[in-house]
């Protein structure tokens, strides 16, 4: 026989690993919620300005809900209390995380002036002239900003919108109305350390029937040629190889978010110099919950943030589900959103956007 077992060998009793499994439970159930909380702090708080918090502001964040189904069920199994916070969770995610809106239309302000903006990245024409013109005009806009146009393109504007009399393209920008364009320029460089770079955005002076505004367009630079050098062949692969996390790929990164940053601070600066009402349309490559959005732009009402209803992605459109929402129309205080849509299918990889503004009086 052998020797008897010691009261140090024995296996846990089955009231301690009740003990156990609750406070997993609970550590779980109040962890998941204030782990959620931690996430959108970094990336509201931190951002750009660290690259981790930088990749993950681009990530589709529908992984962040993964863990919940169990959450929900270690916190059932334990306390109603601690069902009832994943309610928080569930709040986070699809809120500040997801980016779920519920607003809608709003009645418009007699003696208003009303003014249509539709905008699109049209990715250098690449899914053909023609759907361009249709989706343009299925708005029935005021205005048209377009991101990304090629120069055959160009060539095509005026009869594609010849209602339209007014028109003006300046490098990859192309901005049409029903409206006079004056002063159209396209901004001067951007210094980013000891270079000069396009600022990417252009601004102009639209006369419209209410008075004049000042009107841009804006395409700052994308990270995805960064994301692509530091994914390598699979980002999971680059992670667990350590290869994600050397200087290389890391300061690529740094290189095109500090110019990305620079593009915007400088719409930024231009903008708050301008006398007239101010409407900032265009692809941002600034997601939701962007650190430079709230720096920088922040002061500017976001027309699908307003009176948006749903989650208004826009990007990337090519894919099987879009999981962004970076392409905007953004207006000072002088302006009041009636209505925002987020129209497909796509035009290359953006889906487009529509609004509708009004310029209210002064005085009133």
């Amino acid at each position: 026989m052998g020797a008897p077992k010691s009261d140090g060998d024995a296996a846990p009793t089955p009231s301690r690993a009740r003990r156990t499994a609750r406070v997993l439970a609970t550590l779980l159930a109040i962890g998941y919620p204030a782990a959620l909380l931690a996430v959108v702090a970094a990336l509201r708080f931190v951002g750009e300005r660290w690259w981790v918090t930088t990749v993950a502001l681009y990530l589709p964040r529908l992984g962040f809900a993964l863990p919940l189904p169990f959450v929900v069920l270690a916190a059932a199994l334990r306390s109603v209390r601690l069902l009832a916070l994943q309610a928080a969770s569930i709040a986070l995610l699809i809120f500040p995380l997801l980016g779920l809106r519920l607003g809608g239309p709003r009645a418009p302000t007699p003696g208003a002036t009303h003014l249509r903006v539709f905008s699109a990245n049209i990715g250098m024409g690449g899914e053909g002239t023609q759907p361009i013109f249709d989706r343009a005009r299925a708005t029935l806009p005021d205005v048209i900003a377009l991101e990304e146009v090629g120069e055959d393109i160009i060539a095509q504007l005026p009869a594609g919108f010849s209602d339209y009399p007014f028109l003006r393209a300046l490098d990859q920008f192309a901005i049409i109305s029903r409206f006079p364009i004056e002063d159209a320029h396209l901004a001067p460089d951007v210094q980013v350390g000891d270079e000069l770079v396009p600022a990417r955005y252009v601004s102009c002076r639209i006369v419209t029937p209410g008075g004049p505004i000042r009107f841009y367009v804006v395409h700052p630079v994308s990270p995805h040629e960064p994301f692509s050098t530091m994914r390598g062949r699979h980002l999971r692969n680059e992670v667990l190889s350590g290869r994600a996390f050397e200087d290389s790929p890391r300061a690529t990164l740094r290189a095109n978010t500090a110019t990305r940053l620079a593009q915007v601070a400088a719409i930024a600066a231009d903008a708050a110099g301008a006398r007239e009402p101010v409407v900032i349309a265009g692809d941002t490559n600034l997601p939701d919950l962007s650190w430079a959005l709230a720096h920088y732009l922040g002061a500017y009402r976001d027309g699908f943030a307003e009176i948006g209803r749903g989650f208004g992605y826009t990007y990337p459109a090519q894919l099987r589900r879009t999981w962004m929402r970076i392409d905007r129309v953004l207006a000072d205080g002088r302006f009041r959103f009636l209505s925002f849509e987020v129209l497909g299918p796509r035009l290359h990889d953006h889906l487009s956007v529509a609004a509708e503004l009004e310029l209210t009086p002064v005085g009133r």
